[in-house]
């Protein structure tokens, strides 16, 4: 009878095996904790050492210390009308000169750049809100949701923006009006110092602009849909929502601040256009678009009442255009170093 040789390798391990194991180990995983934190240090990096992103944020954090600190230690109003003062060129008690009602041009510049400031963030998060929850869930569901869902997006795109906004300023004026005067919420009542037009320009957006940036969420979002870790979470039971909220959304944070950051100057600018064609901000508030409104009757004679205004508005636009491209830039660069890291 055959006799079957099984052979037993002789295997022996020591302390030593071991704890080289343990050190290989441990020193994987602090290189991997490494390259999730520098996932997002990199973008930060790379902006800080660009020069025209730096003066970018620069001048930007002047126009706002400008704007929100600028009245607090003037000794003038937006509305302080000084009689025997009017039509004064700039000069040492009224840097910016004084208008036709006697009014300080420069206290005028820092409210109506506050406002422009307010309007471009408010506008910017509406849309950041609602064009990020939609685009998830286009991206995230695809196949036939996605085809209607960028079906309705498309038909809202086409849409004129002017247009739909001068119709709400003219249609929502007069209910406004009563809700503000019969309305005993401070809180609505701060809304009536801006007028209709201002609510109309935040509907506008929350109508119309958040199509580009759904657009862009959903792109990035039918990618990570298709990623392990969505996949290990659909095997672990997470709801869809869950996902999308806790997967989905935090993984889209740099598309979500490029796009709301190039958002801010295109509300900037709409508001400045609607408030010069007397559909913005009411007076007696004022906002850059007003104020270059009220210059151009004596823009020939007063010509700095209509520079100062506009210089604002086109450093400020430009800035944060400058600021979207180079954040944009630098989350693309950080994005690639990354992978190459890996």
């Amino acid at each position: 009878m055959n006799k079957i040789l099984t052979l037993q390798p002789d295997i022996s391990f020591n302390e030593d095996d071991f704890a080289k194991i343990n050190a290989e180990d441990l020193s994987a995983n602090n290189n991997s904790g490494h390259l999730k934190s520098t996932k997002g240090s990199n973008a930060v990096k790379l902006l800080i050492k660009n020069k025209a992103a730096v003066i970018s944020i620069c001048i930007i954090l002047i126009l706002a210390l400008f704007s929100f600190l600028g009245p607090l230690i003037s000794k003038y109003t937006y509305y302080e009308q000084l009689r025997g003062f009017e039509n004064l060129y700039p000069s040492f008690s009224h840097p910016f000169g004084t208008d036709s009602l006697g009014r300080d041009i420069m206290v005028r510049a820092m409210y109506a750049t506050r406002i422009s400031i307010l309007i471009g963030i408010v506008s910017s998060i509406i849309v950041l809100i609602i064009g990020t929850i939609y685009g998830a869930v286009s991206g995230y569901f695809a196949g036939a949701v996605d085809n209607v869902m960028m079906r309705i997006a498309d038909l809202v795109y086409s849409i004129p923006d002017v247009i739909v906004v001068i119709l709400l300023s003219i249609v929502l004026k007069q209910p406004l009006y009563e809700l503000f005067n019969n309305s005993q919420s401070a809180f609505v009542k701060s809304f009536a110092l801006l007028g209709p037009g201002v609510i109309a320009i935040f509907a506008a957006f929350a109508l119309l602009y958040w199509v580009t940036n759904a657009r862009i969420i959903r792109g990035h979002v039918l990618v990570l849909r298709e990623t392990d870790y969505i996949t290990a979470a659909k095997a672990l039971g997470c709801g869809r929502a869950r996902i999308i909220r806790k997967h989905i959304i935090p993984n889209c944070a740099s598309q979500m601040i490029v796009t709301t950051c190039l958002m801010i100057p295109s509300a900037i600018f709409l508001e400045s256009f609607l408030s010069f064609l007397g559909l913005g901000v009411s007076a007696p508030m004022t906002s850059l678009g007003s104020m270059i409104n009220e210059a151009m009757d004596g823009m020939y004679t007063y010509t700095y009442r209509l520079v100062i205004p506009c210089v604002i508005l086109c450093v400020l636009i430009l800035c944060l255009n400058v600021l979207g491209d180079k954040l944009r830039d630098a989350f693309d660069y950080g994005q690639k170093a990354k992978i190459n890291e890996e």
